[in-house]
């Protein structure tokens, strides 16, 4: 896992209490990086504001910068999530809500199937017989990302306690930001799909795991909710836990530190 441009991959470096962050993909990532570039360089928040999405490309400034960095820091954190939240998540957010070109472009061709026909069910089926080496890092297993011994890492569970803990590690970096990213992502999906009129946006009901991410995008984009409930139908949740297995085990260790 060493090597990349700018440093050791999605490994983050908090300077002011020496803390390692290491986050996978759909682990909080995003909100991470935020609040460590503004702990370091609060100038560049006012780009953030309508478009959170492009905290992406600032990630090099909280990169960690050497290997060593790793062994010499007074904290190394290991952010984990529920398996099955977490990869809706990633189907949704990256075919869904916002879609990604390439990241449609190589899970599709491994399934053999068309980015517009892919649904929720499919991916899962295609993720599950897939090695991590031949996956987008989205779709990974959590601990394909570790790069010392667990033993070596203080796990946090993005669902901890509602939260909580999340939102008190974000504001420990840097204060206010858990509110403050929270408020950016829901102003970019207005921005997207419209205000949302009378407080909630109407919930699809049915079994969403077999709709095709081109009926998925066309309701979404008209509006509506989709619940996660819909899509985890006839062993949809019990492939991710099993694909996942270390993933659940790592997160319930977490949840109950």
């Amino acid at each position: 896992m060493f090597g990349g441009e700018f440093g050791i991959a999605h490994h983050y470096w908090h300077e002011a209490t020496r803390t390692v962050i290491c986050v996978p993909p759909k682990c909080g990532s995003s909100a991470i990086k935020y609040a460590l570039i503004m702990a370091e360089h609060p100038h560049l928040g006012a780009l953030f504001c309508n478009e959170p999405s492009r905290v992406h490309g600032f990630a090099h400034l909280a990169l960690v910068k050497r290997k060593s960095q790793i062994f010499e820091a007074g904290r190394r954190l290991f952010m984990v999530r529920n398996p099955v939240r977490r990869t809706l998540s990633a189907f949704l957010s990256k075919f869904v809500v916002w879609p990604d070109d390439d990241v449609l472009r190589g899970i599709c061709a491994l399934a053999e199937i068309p980015p517009d026909d892919m649904t929720f069910r499919l991916f899962v089926q295609t993720v599950a017989a897939m090695p991590d080496v031949q996956l987008d890092p989205h779709f990974c297993s959590q601990e394909h990302f570790f790069c010392l011994p667990q033993k070596d890492y203080e796990l946090m569970s993005v669902d901890s306690e509602g939260g909580n803990a999340f939102a008190g590690l974000l504001n420990g970096i840097h204060p206010g930001s858990s509110a403050t990213f929270r408020e950016f992502e829901a102003r970019a999906v207005e921005a997207k799909l419209g205000p949302v009129e009378h407080g909630e946006r109407p919930a699809v009901r049915g079994r969403l795991a077999d709709l095709p991410v081109k009926r998925l995008r066309y309701l979404r984009f008209n509006g509506a909710d989709l619940p996660d409930s819909e899509f985890l139908f006839d062993g949809c949740e019990q492939t991710i836990l099993a694909r996942y297995a270390f993933d659940a085990t790592l997160n319930a260790y977490a949840l109950a530190a």
